[in-house]
């Protein structure tokens, strides 16, 4: 099962790299006891959750560290929206989605 990078910053090759890597680990520590198995049953074995997921879950705990009010980055964030603009919206989001150009020609 390859993981897609979804939300997160990693491009798609680089996560098949970590994938690669994670699985060849697994092989390496339980050989034969996982042999012919799916890596995606592998995991619960090793007690490990797919990188993707491990990634997003690593993001989503950040974020809510920084959104905290002793946290020292707290300054970086921007402004959040004003409550009565996010009851109107469908899909109302704290803070501004930031649209940034990555690839300049």
């Amino acid at each position: 099962m390859r993981a897609l990078s979804g939300i997160t910053t990693l491009p798609l090759h680089y996560v098949i790299q970590l994938e690669f890597h994670q699985k060849r680990a697994l092989h390496i520590i339980y050989g034969d006891q996982i042999k012919g198995m799916p890596y995606f049953y592998t995991l619960p074995l090793a007690d490990l959750e797919c990188l993707n997921y491990r990634r997003t879950n690593l993001s989503k705990c950040f974020f809510k560290k920084l959104r905290s009010t002793n946290s020292c980055l707290r300054s970086v964030l921007p402004p959040e929206r004003d409550a009565e603009v996010l009851s109107k919206l469908r899909n109302p989001l704290k803070y501004p989605v930031p649209y940034t150009r990555t690839k300049t020609y």
